[in-house]
């Protein structure tokens, strides 16, 4: 993964109009969101907009301290707490990330949904991501979690337009 693909604001608020119709257009109507940071909050504050959704959020950290290259290990800095896990029992979540990269940020998440000590009784269950990376993935998704995405892109480093290059 050499290339570079720059997103600009224009297209990324485009995207996110695009990604906020599918998951309104579906049978779930989602009680909440909740932002996988860092790549997340962008994209889950301005889904909000369209949603009109609560935002929670979580921080799970598979990047390197520079954020170029995968560390190979899983640090969750941020989970919920125990009200709120309590509070969105029963609640249909919708989890927010930038893009699907090898899906084990995804992977993480569910374990901790399910996790008994850290887990949340939820309803349904929803990932929305912007971009979907096509590659090989190190996790499927369970079919009773629900996943949208906006479009595939090829396996490049995508900039965002608040990113340095």
């Amino acid at each position: 993964m050499s290339n570079k693909q720059f997103i600009n604001f224009s297209e990324f608020v485009i995207d996110i109009a695009e990604l906020a119709e599918k998951i309104a257009n579906v049978d779930v109507k989602y009680d909440a969101i909740i932002a996988i940071a860092g790549g997340g909050l962008v994209p889950a504050r301005l889904l909000r907009n369209y949603l009109k959704l609560p935002i929670y959020s979580i921080n799970i950290k598979t990047y390197d301290e520079e954020y170029k290259e995968k560390s190979g290990e899983v640090d969750v800095v941020q989970w919920l707490g125990k009200a709120e896990c309590c509070s969105l029992g029963g609640k249909n979540i919708l989890f927010v990330d930038d893009l699907d990269d090898t899906r084990g940020t995804l992977k993480h998440v569910v374990d901790l949904l399910n996790s008994p000590d850290e887990g949340i009784s939820a309803g349904e269950v929803g990932f929305a991501v912007l971009y979907n990376k096509v590659k090989e993935k190190v996790y499927e998704l369970p079919d009773r979690y629900h996943y949208y995405s906006t479009r595939d892109v090829e396996d490049n480093w995508i900039v965002f337009p608040w990113e340095r290059e």
